[in-house]
């Protein structure tokens, strides 16, 4: 009784406090708390008063901390692979060595906090379906119960919160929410893709100034391989995601004609840069992706517009040609494939399903609870000893244990069915759906052969995505049958 009386009176004097002076707490604990762990003189005096003033504005304003996760989800590579340039556009690692936290960490956790904290002091921004909340919370709860697991077998902290043991997936749940929180009006999440398709193009036309005027990508993580690849990979899969969710709304945007005018002339323009920086790359799945996004949009949209049909045949003259000229380009001795995608010439690795046999292996040792510090059962090859696992499901499993797996694999789920619900409607933002469900297969390879829980721009695309595909589901069964003109409003 006391406990569930003291918590009204808590929320009470929490609510009686100016916008102002609560400002003042936070941004001072906020300090503190950075101040504390900070070691080895890892930021300088003058980025932590800058970081402070930064969180001021952001309780005031979290929108600045949302555009600021969104331009560096955009324009900052996560890794420099191989290669070591300067003008590689990458963020630091971490910076907090207690916490190991990166920026992108710094500001999904810092944003996290603030609107929890509004949530708490005012009426909430959006209700969040039961089908995400529970699902998330249950992760996070898990994979609290294996750290203390960890911590208590000895295990240092450092270990336990490494990237490769998927801590990037408790950020993406944090980032789902926050976008779910300041995204939940149309004009937002429009002024989010017009932003996003502005800063892509302009990391597309970068990455292909560089690929034909200059030395190439600084981002090549087949420089290296004996291939001759110089010039050939083109940013990562996050950046080949985005650009593919971005190419679908323009295509289902001007085919169902939920946008303006203006509108639809800037994503297609736009999605043009993007769409070649995809198909000049030496990414299979970026080039696979791609193509069944493209056809998810036609097995949609065959029957409801005429439109889409028109741009087949233009799609399919421009992959050709481009499937040509990585032909001449290495006219090397291996075959067909080899040639239209060198990367399949590159050595020294171990084929997936080898892979996926010995994480199984680990898996059937420990099926329930999983470890964050497992790894996979050994392998004669060095590359394989590591602890990553190109299976995102088996990666899950053996890191968080089958309640873990479970819980992602139905908060995506969710995130698929309002994406759906809102294209069945034909809501007034069907246009963004059709894009979330185009990605889908995309996503789901990735899954099955890719990394995409230990990377973590990766998972702020998904997570933009399921948060849109979440809202537009969400707004389409609170408004059925919505005027489409709507969708043309700017």
């Amino acid at each position: 009784m006391r406990m569930t009386s003291a918590i009204p009176l808590w929320l009470t004097r929490l609510r009686a406090l100016r916008p102002g002076a609560m400002g003042v707490l936070v941004v001072t604990a906020m300090g503190l708390l950075v101040a504390a762990v900070i070691v080895h003189g890892s930021l300088k005096m003058e980025l932590l008063l800058a970081g402070i003033a930064f969180m001021g504005i952001g309780c005031a304003y979290p929108q600045v901390i949302l555009w600021s996760i969104v331009v560096c989800t955009v324009f900052f590579s996560e890794t420099r692979y191989g290669i070591d340039s300067p003008s590689v556009f990458r963020l630091g690692s971490y910076i907090l060595d207690p916490f190991r936290l990166n920026v992108y960490e710094l500001l999904i956790y810092s944003l996290f906090l603030v609107l929890v904290l509004r949530r708490l002091i005012s009426r909430p921004r959006t209700v969040l379906p039961r089908s995400v909340t529970v699902p998330s919370l249950a992760f996070a709860a898990l994979y609290a119960l294996q750290l203390v697991r960890g911590l208590a077998g000895g295990n240092p902290y450092g270990e336990l919160v490494h990237f490769f043991n998927g801590k990037f997936v408790l950020a993406g749940l944090a980032a789902l929410y926050c976008f779910l929180q300041l995204l939940g009006t149309p004009k937002m999440r429009l002024r989010l893709l017009d932003v996003l398709f502005v800063l892509a193009s302009c990391r597309a036309a970068y990455a292909l100034i560089n690929y034909f005027f200059g030395s190439g990508d600084a981002a090549n993580v087949y420089r290296s391989e004996a291939v001759s690849v110089a010039k050939v990979a083109l940013w990562e899969s996050a950046d080949h995601m985005l650009f593919t969710l971005l190419i679908a709304v323009a295509i289902a945007g001007w085919a169902t004609r939920r946008i303006s005018r203006g509108r639809a002339v800037l994503y297609m323009a736009a999605a043009l840069p993007l769409a070649l920086t995809v198909m000049l790359s030496f990414r299979r799945t970026g080039w696979l992706g791609l193509v069944l996004a493209l056809v998810v949009l036609v097995a949609f949209l065959a029957g409801r517009s005429r439109r889409i049909l028109a741009l087949l045949p233009a799609a399919g003259a421009a992959a050709g040609a481009v499937l040509s000229l990585s032909y001449r380009r290495f006219p090397g001795t291996g075959g067909l494939l080899s040639r239209l995608f060198p990367d399949l010439a590159a050595t020294g690795v171990a084929s997936r399903p080898e892979e996926w046999a010995l994480a199984w292996r680990t898996i059937a040792g420990n099926p329930f609870v999983g470890d964050l510090v497992a790894r996979r059962a050994g392998s004669s090859l060095y590359y394989w000893d590591t602890r990553v696992v190109h299976n995102a499901v088996l990666f899950a499993w053996m890191k968080f244990g089958l309640l873990g797996m479970l819980s992602v694999g139905f908060l995506v789920f969710a995130c698929i069915r309002f994406a759906v619900r809102a294209v069945s409607c034909r809501s007034a933002e069907e246009h963004v759906a059709l894009a979330v469900v185009a990605i889908v297969p995309f996503a789901a390879m990735l899954t099955i052969t890719g990394t995409p829980l230990i990377e973590i721009r990766m998972i702020l695309v998904l997570a933009m995505a399921g948060a849109l595909g979440v809202l537009v589901g969400s707004a389409a069964k609170d408004n059925p049958g919505h005027d489409p003109a709507l969708g043309r409003a700017d």
